[in-house]
Formats: C-alpha cells, structure tokens, sequence
C-alpha cells in the first residue's frame, strides 16, 4: 500500500494488484454474496481507528492522534447496470432490496443507511454510478468507540470508486463518509474518524488539523503498546447526548464570537477567552468549551512528547484528557472511570483514557511492553466484575494499514 501524489496535490489510495486471504470473514462475505446470483464480488477492507488524545475536537475545529487498527470492516461488492440496490450484512438480520430512484428516508434504513448515504454522495460528486450489490461484515464491536461506522463509509466509498474506476483521493474517500454520516445518515460527527480510516498508516499515528485538513504522520515506536479495554457497556451515538454536546460546543462559539466575528472554530480560542467569558457562557457551556479550549492544549504537548520518545509524559496527557472528558464533558460514565482508574494502578501503565464519543464502548491504555498481562488484567476483570456485574475483555492491539482491496483467490 502506498500514496502518490493526485492532480490536486492531494495523497491518492495506490492499490496493490491484491492481498490474498485466506478464510474468516472474507470468505462468509462471498459466500453470502452467491445467494444475490450475480457475477462474482470484488473484495475491500478499511481499518477502525482509536484516538490516542484529542477527545470532541474534530468537530470544534482541534487536532486529533488517531491510529489505524487492524480491525476493520469487509465489503463484497459488485455493480450493476440498473438502479437496483441490493445490500445484506453478516451482522444484521435486516436485508433490503430498494429502487435506487425511489429511496427510503434513513430513518427506515437502519445500518443500510451508512452504506446509501456514501452512494448518494458519490453521486452528488459526479461520480457515475448506477446500482449494486453488496455484502458486508467486520470484526468491530458497534457502539465500542472504535469506529465501526467511519470504517463501513469508507470501504464503501473505496468499493464503489475503484469499481467504477474513478481516481480514489484519500481526502475525498474520508469526506464522502463524512458528508454522507452527516447528511443522509444524520449524526454530527466530525472528520476524524473517516480520515483516521482512509489515511492511516501502519505504526503511525495521524496527527491531524480538522479545521484546515493539513496533517502529518507520528511514528509511534517500539516502546509503547496500546490496550483496548472493553466496558461491555453499549452506546447509541443517535440515542445519546452526542448531538447535544455539540449544539452545545456551538452555543459556546456563539457567545465567544462577539466581539470577535473572524474566528470560525471553538479550538481556536484560548483558556483566558474562555475564563473572561464566564459569566456569559453559564456553567454548562463553560465546562464544554474548558475541556476543548484545555484539550488543544494538550495534544500539542502530547505529539511533542511523543516525537521526542517522553512516554511518560504522552501517557500523563492521555490521563488528564480522561478526567477533562470526565470533569467538564460529562461524556464518561461509572465503569469507564473505574477501568481507567484501576489500569493506571499497574505498574508500567502510563496512562487512559476513554475513547470514542464516550457514554460506554472501549478505553484506550498505553503501556510500557509487556506491563499489563494475564494476571493484571484477572485482577482487574474481578474487581470490574463484583462493582458492576459485567465481564471485561482486554485487546493488545495490532496496529492497521490503509484501506485496500483483497484477492478471495
């Protein structure tokens, strides 16, 4: 996998001639794919991410440090010359047989929405598609904060450009999955997820500018292993106080505009803004424009930190933004607080934090190699499990590359 320059300047998805796999969920994809009694499928693949540090500002126009995992979702695709669109998944019961000229709303759609709402953007962009068959299927958990959905809209926006043979730009590639989750699907997410999953590369993390797009790729090292941390606690991003924090965030900019109309983002204020502005925002959106204000703050410090080889000091930024999304964001909940509390107590374990939007799903820890083992993570899973009756799953995470097309062989 590599990138090359686009016309534009622009980074574009170079694909390889294709990954041979072996089974697993490829090999369910095509055989679910048979039943359509159509040509056989092509086959895609595009990572989740975790963010390391940069909590709820992609969308208040902050950086992130996201990474690739090497989860990710599948799609089996083939296009037809008609408008019908046929899509079945291994996680779903629910399969749909629509008229591309005549769809649903999403809010009749359930996960197929993700799926159309990439392919009503593609067309709005000029690309020339017709209808499709697809099939699709991965091994992120729903609602874990590994972004399950950026990487379906993703690989989707990747199956159906490389299978039109449209020139696949990896900018673009990560704005039809946000403009498509934005839009059709109706969640107010930021960039980061989707640019996490289209430009991500292996053992780097992407620090990336989401008010201006710029970028740059951070080595992570050989000294630094991440662990997910599942609360087993399930969250519904729609369903949740997710578009409430950012109207939120939106009032806040509202009131610390005035008097200074030409800045456009939340993170481009500073803490003094923030504090003069006190009395004028109320408690509420105080605390919300606190942690960004405060979380811009440290990223800059933790990628310092970071290309510098200070471990300790990257994993005791990545628990400060813990107790800030706890503290002034109120997006974290009892178990996770408990987690990243009790990881922290092990010895070689630098730092946590929740990840994802919060309200449940996964934590992220970092940790010196081999300081959170078997026995550490018994302890913890027994405690976690006597405070609030639900198991506890622990990931040493592989790291993932760019999204790219497979060979079933």
């Amino acid at each position: 996998m590599s990138e090359s320059p686009s016309r534009n300047g622009q980074a574009k998805l170079s694909l390889p001639s294709g990954e041979k796999v072996g089974g697993g969920i490829p090999w369910k994809l095509k055989e679910a794919f048979a039943s359509f009694g159509s040509s056989g499928p092509r086959l895609f693949f595009a990572p989740g991410r975790i963010n390391l540090i940069g909590a709820h500002l992609d969308y208040n126009g902050g950086s992130v440090l996201p990474v690739p995992i090497q989860q990710g979702t599948y799609a089996a695709i083939a296009l037809r010359k008609d408008h019908r669109i046929r899509l079945k998944s291994l996680d779903f019961v629910e399969e749909f047989d629509l008229d591309g000229k005549a769809l649903p709303p999403a809010s009749q759609l359930g996960w197929a929405a993700y799926p159309i709402g990439v392919w009503l953007e593609a067309r709005e962009m000029g690309h020339p598609l017709m209808g499709f068959d697809l099939v699709l299927g991965g091994d992120l958990k729903r609602g874990s904060g590994l972004s399950s959905s950026a990487s379906l809209e993703v690989v989707m926006g990747l199956a159906l450009l490389e299978c039109a043979e449209q020139c696949v730009d990896l900018e673009e590639l990560a704005m039809l999955g946000f403009r498509a989750e934005n839009g059709f699907v109706g969640v107010k997410c930021g960039i980061m997820d989707q640019f996490a999953s289209a430009l991500g590369q292996s053992g780097k993390a992407l620090y990336l500018n989401c008010a201006t797009r710029e970028h740059r790729h951070v080595p992570l090292g050989e000294d630094l292993e991440i662990l997910v941390l599942d609360t087993h606690k399930p969250r519904e991003l729609v369903g949740s106080e997710f578009n409430l924090r950012v109207e939120q965030c939106h009032e806040a900019l509202a009131v610390l505009r005035v008097g200074t109309p030409e800045i456009g983002h939340l993170a481009a204020f500073s803490l003094e803004d923030v504090e003069r502005a006190r009395a004028e925002l109320g408690a509420v959106l105080f605390k919300r424009a606190r942690h960004v204000v405060t979380e811009v703050d440290r990223i800059e410090r933790a990628v310092g930190a970071l290309e510098r080889g200070d471990l300790e000091e990257f994993g005791s930024l990545v628990y400060a933004s813990h107790q800030s999304c706890r503290d002034d964001y109120e997006v974290s909940c009892p178990e996770l607080d408990f987690l990243v509390e009790g990881v922290c107590q092990a010895d070689g374990v630098l730092g946590a934090r929740l990840t994802g939007a919060g309200f449940g799903g996964c934590l992220i820890a970092l940790a010196r190699p081999g300081a959170f083992g078997r026995e550490e993570e018994r302890r913890l899973a027994g405690a976690y499990d006597r405070a609030f009756g639900r198991p506890l799953t622990v990931q040493h995470l592989q790291l993932g590359a760019a999204p790219h097309e497979l060979d079933l062989g």
